[in-house]
């Protein structure tokens, strides 16, 4: 019998988050163009999103990862790694408090 693991709001976004970190960095990593002599692994280009725009879900109570602060700011450390994503990928961020209780049951 297998176990059955349930994982946090903040669990999903950060590993869909990472998971969209990842596939931009291997996409970068399978380009057909050679690399200039002395290249830093720092310069990759990164595949633009311009134009686009991420909507993250989140549920701001579970700080440092997500919180609000007072001035009504979503901040945390999701918060921060969503913004550098969208940041290397050139896409805009949105962020939307989401109510999570239960939404796995339905």
């Amino acid at each position: 019998m297998g176990v059955v693991m349930k994982r946090t709001l903040t669990q999903n976004i950060g590993l869909g988050l990472s998971a969209v970190l990842m596939g931009s960095l291997a996409i970068a990593g399978c380009s057909s163009a050679p690399s200039g002599e002395g290249e830093s692994s720092s310069s990759a280009q990164l595949p633009s999103l311009a134009g686009r725009t991420l909507v993250s879900g989140i549920d701001a109570t579970f700080p440092p990862f997500e919180s609000v602060n007072d001035g009504g700011d979503f901040v945390g450390f999701g918060v921060d790694l969503g913004k550098e994503i969208c940041n290397r990928v050139q896409c805009q961020i949105e962020f939307e408090a989401a109510d999570w209780d239960g939404i796995f049951d339905r």
